[in-house]
């Protein structure tokens, strides 16, 4: 069997349950083709054998490579009964949106039947999308510079604008996405559920020192929430946004807290990063100056992310207990060491 990828970051994005994980695994071949990835690739006109696993995560992502008349694309699917059709046609339905009112983001590629195809596999039904793949390529954090993370500052500024234009457009979408106060709840409800008092209490606490802010009537903010370096790709000074998987209603200053995560540490800039913690600030103030009051906040948004994180990385590592030991037992240990991490960091947001 083997594992393909595992993205190697502080995780903040929901996790597929290891079983789901280590199920569809063991369909791919030494190639990094699988029946499963088949069967979602038809929907699209790919013969078997096009698709190639990228890697697991929130989803299952595999590559559909360029043909003669179809540009490079990747499919991206979950199992029905892990992740609701709705939320799916939600995160299309606003990358569209997005598209139309001239972000620089990457498109969906629709089959014959929608944006959103539901496919029966070996492994049970599942709900795929398609994206085309953006142009150039995704920055390491030892790759940005000041100049470019003032840049990665203004595209956060920039998606930020297409959002609010979008959601006095489509406020049927803005309402379909969760709030950040409802994922802070369901992390509370999760650690104190595994037996984690001392942290469900934390992650409570940091909702109710946000409470109001961001689902308060006639709220309309939209964040990407996950707007850190691997969902953009830059081609010279121009860059895409990828993945809406994580968008939240919550404040603006979220997706900020997620641009600047691996340049702080317990929400404060990390020793030999600050020059570049202030470039990104700088860099999204100079677009959306009014934003600047909010930022008082960061290091409270920053526990707020760390809790969400907790309680799903939690989970994942409880529904998977049952597991023989040797089950991605990279990934498990992995996952510990950000449990214990985004923990550390939530206690110490909240202690006296």
């Amino acid at each position: 069997m083997v594992v393909r990828r595992a993205r190697r970051r502080r995780q903040t994005r929901r996790v597929l349950p290891l079983r789901e994980i280590d199920r569809f695994a063991r369909t791919v071949d030494e190639t990094w083709r699988s029946p499963v990835a088949d069967a979602v690739a038809a929907a699209w006109g790919r013969p078997p054998g096009a698709a190639r696993w990228w890697r697991s995560s929130a989803t299952h992502v595999v590559v559909l490579p360029a043909s003669d008349d179809v540009p490079r694309a990747y499919l991206r699917f979950a199992p029905a009964d892990v992740v609701p059709r709705e939320s799916v046609e939600t995160v299309a339905r606003l990358t569209t949106a997005l598209v139309e009112d001239g972000l620089a983001i990457a498109p969906l590629l629709p089959s014959a039947d929608g944006d959103v195809v539901t496919v029966a596999t070996d492994l049970g039904p599942v709900h795929a999308t398609c994206v085309l793949a953006a142009r150039g390529s995704e920055l390491d954090l030892d790759e940005l510079t000041d100049a470019r993370a003032r840049t990665w500052g203004g595209v956060v500024a920039a998606f930020h604008d297409a959002t609010d234009r979008v959601a006095v457009l489509a406020p049927d979408v803005v309402h379909a996405l969760p709030t950040l106060g409802a994922r802070l709840a369901a992390a509370a409800e999760t650690l104190a559920g595994l037996g984690d008092v001392e942290a469900a209490v934390a992650a409570r606490t940091v909702g109710d020192r946000l409470a109001g802010r961001d689902d308060g009537p006639g709220t309309t903010t939209v964040v990407h929430g996950d707007l850190e370096l691997d969902n953009l790709a830059w081609d010279g000074d121009a860059v895409t946004v990828f993945d809406l998987d994580e968008a939240t209603r919550a404040p603006h200053a979220v997706d900020l807290a997620h641009a600047l995560r691996d340049l702080v540490e317990a929400g404060r800039p990390r020793p030999g990063l600050r020059r570049l913690h202030e470039a990104v600030v700088t860099g999204y103030l100079a677009r959306r100056p009014a934003l600047e009051p909010e930022l008082a906040d960061l290091p409270l948004l920053h526990a707020a992310l760390a809790a969400v994180s907790a309680g799903r990385v939690a989970s994942v590592l409880a529904e998977g207990l049952d597991l023989p030991d040797d089950v991605l037992p990279d990934l498990r240990t992995r996952l510990a060491g950000l449990l214990a991490g985004h923990r550390r960091d939530l206690l110490a947001a909240v202690a006296p």
